[in-house]
């Protein structure tokens, strides 16, 4: 699945910087958020060690945003916002604020669930990548999607979500997103070894090597 998702991904950006006015670049480029999203989720699903997973998410979120803010900068002439790496962050936050809810009293799952919301207004506030839109995505999918009977639950309020995003920010490529279920259902199941760290290393040395060729030759 990740392999998928960062071929979605390589099309968004290369419609981007080089196809700005043929849209399917950029609809097909909304495929590969909520691949990764879930993939966030199964993460955090079948973790070992919390701490380190986002020692990594940290660290991956810090060395991306000087090449992804280079990216906006060429593309569209300014510089803004967080990396998906930091949306990515704030969602397992979110993530871990839920799990700790298990078997606590009332007033502490009320005050994790006001810290969540409270997460979700940080990462639209920071301008993080998908913003709340992101961190709900990995919320909804690790609440909904590892357990058989919800996974039908899990992927209409995913298509509502999506849709509901879609209208409120006026972008109706967003709804492709969608058919990334499609890709889910066909490969949630298949892992491939040695690809712990490809998403880290693609992620920041795709966009470097996109805007390079941009500068070089356009």
């Amino acid at each position: 699945m990740k392999i998928i998702a960062a071929i979605f991904m390589l099309m968004d950006h290369i419609g981007m910087l080089f196809y700005p006015t043929q849209p399917l670049w950029r609809a097909l480029g909304r495929l590969a958020m909520p691949l990764f999203a879930y993939g966030v989720a199964s993460g955090f699903w079948h973790t070992s060690s919390l701490k380190n997973y986002m020692k990594r998410m940290t660290v991956f979120a810090i060395i991306s945003q000087l090449p992804f803010l280079w990216m906006f900068q060429v593309a569209y002439g300014r510089a803004f916002g967080l990396n998906i790496g930091f949306t990515f962050l704030i969602a397992l936050g979110c993530l871990w604020l839920l799990k700790s809810t298990e078997q606590q009293s009332e007033t502490v799952k009320i005050g994790n669930y006001i810290m969540i919301g409270l997460l979700l207004i940080l990462a639209e506030g920071l301008a993080c990548d998908y913003g709340m839109y992101g961190v709900a995505v990995v919320i909804l999918f690790y609440e909904y999607s590892f357990k058989k009977e919800n996974q039908l639950v899990a992927y209409i309020l995913f298509s509502l979500l999506t849709l509901l995003d879609s209208l409120i920010y006026n972008s109706p490529l967003q709804i492709y997103a969608v058919l990334s279920i499609v890709f889910i259902i066909l490969l949630k199941n298949k892992r491939l070894s040695g690809l712990r760290y490809f998403f880290y290393l693609f992620y920041p040395l795709h966009m470097f090597v996109l805007v390079f060729i941009k500068l070089l030759f356009f």
